[in-house]
């Protein structure tokens, strides 16, 4: 796997990638554990997800950020 990098034209620009950024730290002190890698590969999953549909955000960010069954509730 190709080691990601902020300025990557494939990644979702501008406030979204902080916002994700930021949202796994968030995540990380509710207790579930994520690193960078995952935030960073959703962010570059989230380039084929029409983000206007709720559902379809919230799913793949689960899918890419969620582990363990029991993080669920929290997620």
């Amino acid at each position: 796997m190709l080691p990601l990098k902020m300025n990557d034209p494939s990644l979702p620009s501008g406030h979204l990638l902080a916002n994700l950024l930021h949202f796994g730290r968030l995540l990380r002190q509710v207790g579930i554990r994520v690193s960078t890698r995952p935030v960073y590969e959703l962010a570059e999953g989230l380039t084929c997800v029409d983000l206007a549909r709720r559902d379809d955000f919230y799913y793949t960010a689960r899918s890419f950020l969620v582990h363990h069954a029991h993080e669920i509730d929290t997620f």
